[in-house]
């Protein structure tokens, strides 16, 4: 019982850790060497799209199951 104790401790600090250090890492400057097709944004457009349509596919089949259609 005692190791499963000492190992959350040492994962809780750890997650704690990578909490605080990947917002330091993000907001960090570097240079970025990248090429960015043309066809990129296209993509972005045509994914922000496909979230959308599944979020009001899912969020409609949520509201059908608190109110479903009356016969």
């Amino acid at each position: 019982m005692r190791r499963s104790a000492d190992r959350n401790a040492w994962i809780l600090m750890a997650a704690r850790t990578l909490l605080f250090l990947l917002p330091l890492m993000l907001a960090t400057p570097s240079k970025a060497f990248g090429y960015v097709d043309s066809g990129t944004g296209a993509f972005v457009y045509q994914a922000a799209y496909a979230v959308l349509l599944g979020a009001s596919f899912h969020l409609r089949r949520l509201l059908n199951r608190i109110w479903p259609k009356r016969k």
